[in-house]
This record gives structure tokens, sequence and C-alpha cells, in this order.
């Protein structure tokens, strides 16, 4: 891993990581019933 070659098997498996879970994140939040957003209109 340390010399640089034209293998970004490792890189392009760690980003696809990443967005899948970014992904998997945002989703669950959106699916969620909304607490952030809480204006108390009482």
């Amino acid at each position: 891993m340390i010399a640089m070659s034209t293998d970004y098997s490792a890189a392009i498996t760690a980003v696809v990581a990443l967005v899948v879970l970014l992904s998997g994140v945002t989703a669950f939040v959106l699916t969620r019933p909304s607490d952030l957003a809480q204006t108390p209109q009482r």
C-alpha cells in the first residue's frame, strides 16, 4: 500500500463504503419522525 501504483481498489472501496454509509444514515434520519426542527406553536 506504500508503493505508488495504479491500483486504487482500496481507495475506491473506501469511497464507496463511505457513500453507502452516508446514504444509509441520511435515509434513516429522513424516515424517522423529525425531532430536529421542533417549532413550538402552542
